[in-house]
């Protein structure tokens, strides 16, 4: 089977992506809940006149302090969007291309100039939308995913190959990512991050390559595909600034001094080509919001952003949510003390006899120094070849320095580790069979029974990552006691009391609504608006964020303005990276 499955492993990889992205479809059409970031990914790529649709509210803007006051004076209509009623058109324009604004990528790049990620992703939404002016339809951004998660997961299979795996652990190491809940989750996420780990990954691949032999082709591509990520998303100068360090020091381990400097000059041109392409990047990253987490942080240091790093990980591929800012470095100070412990019994036999005691104690020291160095370089040396050492200590380094600079870590981490965990993937399987099965360094890859141990293992923690890990919140609204709470939006009157920019969420579902009142608090008119209706035709329903008020003091607020015409629907939760909810409150008429 083992044989046959190396003879032919493009037709079983091209079945395993296939029957992957099936899978990766029929999780995103039973998905229940938009996340508020992909109504930004539309409004940002559509939205004509500005990208937002008020400039208003706690938390926006005051960290950067800049675009978001530079619109409030730049649009009047931001400045009219609270305590006036809209239409459903007006979402609908928010979020979709209008006839005559198709191709607008002017408008675009001029969004995300005011926002705080590149454009590239952006222009692509845009361009499909484009061909479908005035409809809007999330099959539009998953488009984008489902093909950049195809080619990710070939790119996966031919990492694993130029690593020197075999076929078979290779294709394992695809499907492991492509169903892990990470692949999923990232698949359905309908943001730049699928586009990004493509290119990264395809940037991998070369880093790979080039490891082996370099190559004047492979380093302009590489320039080429650097580029493109770096007007993708910020992380990638990250993740790219890694893994160029460590290849330039590889090269300059074997002399050879000129490549490593025509590399390094050749991505310091590709950095330059995507500044001068996007200027705006100097503002996101020195004093926008981004240039903030990259200077400060959300961690107290990179060595607990390290082990939230793994916990990250383990919980990515196991659904094991457990801290390990202490017990790790428990596990590693206690088996080192044994270790040691060990070392202090061979010395001291060693060198028991003596002309001193400090004699005596010089040669224990020099006797587990040498020990410690003689495992270290074992370790080392079974790290595998350069290749792998590369793309090791390029992918734990940038991890560890995107946790420790990201926001909401403690909310929604797993998507800042999306450029990363698909190596990850190989990874893991790699170094767990060497792990289970080395036997002076090598393993029997061809062995039916190893294969069989790593499938069930790898099948294992695939089912649990599903079954235990929160990314699947993202997916099903766990919170929601509401039902299918879009049939309250449609052909409904809407009064909204949320100042945050969560509300966002609710901007597709608005679009069907006949007038939608928002406001960021509860004002006479509010009062008036409940007291007053009277539409015997047109049903009102009163939607109020918790941010702001409890459901108690709300139901003690409509007691008191419209008492016994109100009744209670249900809670939403709007986002998995939001603890606020929102109360759903029928109101009937006089």
């Amino acid at each position: 089977m083992i044989e046959a499955l190396q003879k032919h492993y493009w037709t079983a990889l091209a079945v395993s992506v296939l029957l992957c992205a099936l899978i990766a479809t029929g999780t995103f059409c039973t998905r229940t809940q938009p996340h508020t970031d992909e109504v930004w990914s539309y409004m940002l790529s559509n939205k004509y006149d500005s990208p937002f649709l008020y400039a208003h509210g706690p938390g926006i803007g005051e960290e950067s302090g800049n675009i978001y006051d530079f619109v409030l004076e730049e649009s009047q209509s931001y400045q009219d969007y609270f305590h006036h009623w809209h239409d459903g058109e007006y979402y609908r324009d928010a979020l979709t291309v209008q006839p005559g604004e198709q191709f607008a990528y002017d408008r675009v790049s001029y969004n995300q100039s005011l926002d705080t990620h590149p454009p590239l992703y952006y222009f692509l939404l845009h361009t499909i939308c484009s061909f479908f002016p005035n409809q809007f339809s999330w099959l539009f951004a998953f488009s984008i995913n489902i093909v950049f998660y195809i080619g990710s997961m070939v790119l996966i299979f031919r990492i694993g190959n130029a690593l020197g795996m075999e076929e078979s652990r290779s294709l394992l190491a695809s499907i492991f990512w492509g169903l892990s809940s990470a692949g999923i989750y990232e698949v359905c996420f309908l943001r730049m991050y699928m586009m990004l780990t493509f290119i990264m990954l395809y940037v991998t691949y070369l880093y790979v390559r080039m490891s082996h032999s370099f190559s004047i082709k492979c380093v302009a591509i590489t320039a080429l595909m650097c580029t493109l990520g770096f007007l993708t998303h910020y992380y990638a100068y990250i993740y790219i600034f890694f893994l160029t360090l460590f290849y330039i020091i590889q090269l300059f381990c074997r002399r050879e001094y000129a490549h490593g400097i025509l590399h390094g000059l050749t991505i310091l041109l590709s950095v330059g080509v995507a500044v001068t392409l996007f200027p705006a990047v100097l503002k996101h990253v020195f004093s926008g919001l981004f240039g903030v987490f990259v200077a400060h942080g959300t961690h107290p240091g990179f060595v607990f952003a390290f082990f939230d790093m793994l916990h990250l990980v383990l919980q990515s591929y196991t659904g094991i949510n457990i801290s390990l800012r202490y017990i790790l470095p428990g596990i590693f100070i206690a088996g080192y003390l044994l270790h040691l412990i060990a070392l202090l019994r061979r010395a001291w036999k060693r060198n028991s006899v003596s002309n001193s005691c400090f004699e005596r104690i010089l040669r224990i020291g020099r006797f587990i120094f040498r020990a410690d160095k003689h495992y270290l370089h074992i370790l080392f040396q079974k790290m595998g070849d350069s290749s792998w050492k590369l793309i090791l200590f390029s992918v734990l380094a940038s991890s560890v320095v995107i946790v420790n600079i990201s926001p909401n870590m403690r909310l929604l981490t797993v998507r800042y580790l999306f450029t990363t965990l698909p190596c990850f993937s190989l990874l893991l399987l790699h170094y767990t069979e060497m792990l289970l099965f080395s036997r002076r360094g090598k393993t029997d890859n061809r062995s039916p029974h190893q294969m069989a141990v790593m499938c069930t293992i790898c099948a294992a923690s695939v089912l649990s990552s599903h079954m235990f890990s929160g990314d699947s919140n993202f997916l099903h609204n766990i919170d929601d006691t509401t039902g299918d709470y879009r049939q309250y939006f449609k052909n409904s009157n809407i009064v909204l009391v949320d100042g945050t920019h969560y509300t966002q969420a609710f901007t597709p579902w608005l679009m069907s609504s006949l007038e939608v009142f928002p406001t960021d608090k509860i004002d006479p008119n509010v009062y008036a608006i409940l007291s007053n209706y009277n539409d015997k035709d047109t049903p009102l329903y009163f939607v109020i964020s918790s941010h702001y008020y409890e459901k108690s003091a709300m139901d003690q607020y409509l007691s008191t303005a419209v008492p016994g015409r109100y009744s209670y629907i249900g809670a939403y939760h709007c986002s998995t990276d939001n603890p606020d909810y929102y109360l759903f409150y029928k109101i009937k008429r006089q």
